[in-house]
Parts: C-alpha cells; structure tokens; sequence
C-alpha cells in the first residue's frame, strides 16, 4: 500500500533467472547453481538446494512442487549441450524426479498446470526444438511436438488458453532447408494430446521481438518490440481481421 521495503536480504552469488513464488515462498537462483526458498512474509530461508548446471530461465510452481531447468555442459565426447528438468518438493526441497532432454537446450520458462508441466527447448546441431508436455506428478513425457526456437530476443515461452497450448515457433520446413528460420507462427496445440489445432501468421516489422502472446475474449494481443499488437481472432482462428498500434 505504501511501497515501503517489508524485508531484504543478501545473496550468495550473483542473481540468475527471475523469481517465482507460491504458497507463500519467494524462490530464488544464484549464479552458483543454488536454488533457495525463503518466506515471503520475511525473507527467511526455509531450504537451498545446489544443482548442477546453469540456470538460463526462471522456475515454475505447482501446487507443492517446483520445477527447475538447467542446461548442462557438452560432456568429453558430446558436440552439444543438454538439459535437465528437476521437480522439487515445494516445502523440503528435496528432489522429486529428475528428467534429461537430449541435446534440447532450455532458454524459457515452463508453464504448470494441473497435470503438466510444458516447456520449450532449442535444438542443438541439425534437431529442431521441442515443446514438451511432461507429467507434473513423474516426469514422464506425455507428448512433444518439434517447434523452431532460437536466442534472438524472443520469447518461446508457451501459454495455456482453455484447451490449447500457444506458443511462437518459426517455421519448420525453412528450417530443413536452411539451418534458420526468418518467418515465425503462433501455433496453438490440444493440452491434452498435443495435436497441431491451428497456425497464424501475424505481420510483424523487419526488427521485432516476440513476447509471449496474451489471449482473451477472442483476442489475441503480444508485444514485437517496437509497438503492442491486438488481433481478434475469429474461429478457426488463422486470418487476421483487425489490427491496433
């Protein structure tokens, strides 16, 4: 109410990813590989865990549990790197399941639901990257589907609208035939099976920068960088029928 500081504390190590909270904890990483909790009424440390590998996106909460990606160094005899999601017990902070994602590389946070946990990846070498919809309770794969990501300042992050799972990709056969993709979709699959449902192709700017997409009431808004765009989507959605700066 009144922006006064209720409580700060110092860190070991320098910050690494953004913050997450739920069920009245602050988490947070450090540059060492730390993942700590602490209450969010005083800043108290409750636990800390040590991970290995470097932290690149922020955590995601579930009900009691929170989900941790790391990117993983290539080993001796690996070209690429990999990465590794971890669920923790929300009030101990002790492991719960582990699981590595092959030459998958994660930049962007997951996203929770009551049953999943959903995250993009960036392929390394010749692979496109994945979505994947993991099992929050074992870790299992429950699907995936290839998605073109890449680290140039958008945001893969994916986003659950009702039924369906939106999330930015480019497009997969420019990426067969020339290693990049320059034209970019928002796609949108079913949460619980995975099935492609529809793409739309916004027009953007010769210099843009995704951010994830927004959707409700039919619409759908995201920011490109340089302006903030509002499309009513109609159903099936896919044509562009009005546009705002």
């Amino acid at each position: 109410e009144t922006g006064r500081i209720l409580w700060q504390v110092t860190l070991p190590g320098l910050p690494a990813g953004g913050p997450a909270s739920g069920a009245g904890r602050v988490f947070l990483q450090n540059s060492r590989g730390d993942i700590s909790a602490r209450d969010a009424g005083n800043g108290r440390e409750l636990w800390r865990r040590r991970l290995a590998g470097r932290v690149a996106a922020s955590p995601a909460v579930g009900k009691d549990r929170i989900f941790i990606t790391r990117l993983l160094p290539a080993g001796n005899d690996e070209e690429t790197g990999s990465s590794r999601v971890s669920a923790l017990d929300i009030s101990s902070g002790q492991i719960i399941w582990q699981r590595h994602l092959d030459r998958q590389e994660t930049f962007f946070p997951p996203t929770t639901t009551a049953e999943l946990l959903l995250l993009t990846t960036m392929g390394t070498g010749d692979l496109p990257g994945q979505l994947y919809a993991l099992v929050a309770a074992d870790g299992s794969i429950r699907w995936r589907q290839p998605l073109s990501c890449d680290c140039n300042g958008h945001d893969f992050t994916p986003v659950v609208h009702g039924e369906e799972v939106l999330v930015w990709s480019g497009d997969l056969a420019e990426l067969r035939r020339h290693a990049v993709s320059s034209t970019y979709y928002l796609v949108a699959f079913n949460l619980e099976g995975g099935q492609p449902r529809w793409r739309f192709r916004p027009p953007l700017p010769g210099k843009f920068m995704l951010s994830p997409p927004l959707v409700g009431n039919g619409r759908l808004i995201f920011a490109d960088g340089s302006a903030l765009r509002a499309y009513a989507l109609p159903h099936p959605p896919g044509k562009r029928s009005r546009h705002r700066r």
